[in-house]
């Protein structure tokens, strides 16, 4: 199996790709092969030194992706019932005790350090209002100017103390912006229900002690909503003010240039989704159930197509041309890859039963399930799924064993199998060696790939790339 997972990987496409270009899923999937490798030392016999040393490593794993926290829990689960079983009855409790212990200290050892800094910026973030840039400062100071008439009730001064300091000013000037046009005289603590009637919220302070990042909620929101698609797509920020009792009772000028394309978190439409997007999702998938099923499973066959990419750089055997979706790795279109994508899946099922009775295969069979559940709740990424090409490559090699021994067909000798991995390596390698001495021109949207991006950099859209063979 050893010698399958390693060719299969060497030779991807998919791993390839990753590990030649910018993203962090190739020093996520490194974190992950050390976490699998130190996994039977620790199934056979933990000791405290090598527990710390795995708590460390997923701790490290979670700061390059925070959704290994899902793995995280499996894994240690899957050390509990492995030396759970085999301990004696008597010996379990503090045996829990011993292997819980040192994994909490690796794991915290290594997450301690960025939670300290996290959470003292996200404090500051909340109560330290920052100097503005110049252009923001001289319309906020326009604002003031503007309303320096209205008189503040000590109320209404103490409920603009109560707003986050990150939006404290921009909200406090719309407010007393909008009394202003309404014509009014004095600003009281009730006007602030201006900015819900503006925007649908109030601005509230970010969550003060996350999980390694914020963006878990905003994430979440994006992609569990009206109108979204299996990828990413950051069109979910275009929500528009809802300005009720019309635009006319509202300051226009404010409201230029709204939604921003960009996160913005004086604007509080964003602000209510980096802060209570999980609830804004979930409120969503309740009410359509059966449209997030199928975005989920949308978002599953993206990522499968990712974990079953051919080999070499050429994407055999068939051509490395298709769909590149935003922030993502090409796949290729047509039906031959739509039914190898189907095969795979059944190979790998088999695989799963022939290998049920195989402790170590869980813990990869668990990696896979912790990036799938990631993958159907928020966005369906091919290049996720290309992280799970060890693991494909494992469960195909143990089908393929088990339906050979099921035949009673004599497993290969040692020498003969080491000569067909080398005749493979060989073959990729001198496949590659083609490919770097004739490279093959590629194209993206019909616009030739050279030495700069034919697109402006930071867009978010799916394109067509495509290839010509030199």
């Amino acid at each position: 199996m050893a010698l399958v997972v390693g060719l299969w990987s060497a030779l991807s496409t998919g791993l390839m790709v990753l590990s030649t270009s910018l993203n962090n899923e190739t020093p996520y999937l490194l974190l992950v092969g050390l976490i699998l490798l130190v996994a039977p030392r620790l199934a056979a016999r933990p000791s405290a030194g090598w527990l710390l040393v795995w708590g460390g490593l997923h701790g490290l794993a979670c700061l390059v992706r925070v959704e290994h926290l899902l793995f995280t829990a499996g894994a240690m689960l899957w050390l509990a019932v492995i030396r759970w079983r085999g301990g004696s009855a008597r010996r379990r409790g503090p045996q829990m005790t011993r292997l819980a212990l040192p994994l909490a200290i690796g794991f915290g050892a290594v997450l301690l350090p960025w939670h300290l800094t996290a959470w003292q910026t996200i404090h500051d973030f909340n109560h330290v209002e920052a100097r503005l840039p110049a252009a923001a400062e001289a319309a906020q100071r326009g604002i003031e100017q503007a309303t320096a008439g209205l008189r503040w009730t000590p109320a209404a001064l103490e409920e603009r103390r109560r707003l986050p300091a990150f939006a404290r000013r921009a909200s406090g000037n719309f407010v007393a912006a909008t009394v202003s046009i309404r014509g009014g005289r004095e600003i009281r603590a009730a006007d602030f229900a201006i900015l819900e009637e503006a925007f649908g919220s109030r601005p509230q302070a970010l969550q003060p002690h996350p999980f390694v990042a914020l963006y878990g909620p905003l994430n979440f929101s994006l992609a569990n909503r009206a109108g979204a698609p299996a990828g990413f797509d950051p069109d979910g920020l275009d929500r528009l003010p809802t300005l009720r009792g019309g635009i006319d009772r509202y300051p226009g000028a404010l409201l230029a240039g709204l939604p921003p394309r960009d996160l913005t978190l004086s604007y509080p439409p964003h602000v209510e989704m980096v802060t209570d997007g999980y609830r804004l999702g979930w409120q969503w998938i309740g009410t359509h159930t059966g449209e997030w099923l199928r975005l989920a499973v949308a978002r599953l066959e993206i990522a499968w197509s990712g974990a079953a990419l051919g080999w070499t750089g050429r994407g055999l055997p068939w051509r490395l041309a298709g769909q590149r979706r935003a922030v993502d790795l090409t796949v290729p279109g047509g039906g031959g890859f739509a039914v190898w994508r189907w095969v795979l899946l059944a190979v790998c099922l088999v695989g799963i039963w022939f290998g049920r009775r195989q402790r170590l295969l869980y813990l990869w069979q668990l990696f896979a399930a912790g990036k799938l559940v990631a993958t159907a709740g928020f966005f369906g990424y091919a290049r996720h799924g290309a992280t799970l090409i060890p693991v494909v490559a494992a469960l195909a090699a143990v089908a393929v064993t088990g339906l050979a021994a099921r035949a009673g067909i004599e497993p290969l000798s040692a020498r003969r199998t080491l000569r067909i991995a080398a005749l493979i390596a060989v073959l990729g390698l001198g496949i590659e060696g083609h490919r770097y001495l004739r490279p093959p021109t590629l194209t993206l949207d019909g616009r030739e790939i050279g030495r700069r991006d034919p697109f402006p950099p930071g867009e978010h859209v799916n394109r067509r790339v495509d290839l010509a063979e030199s």
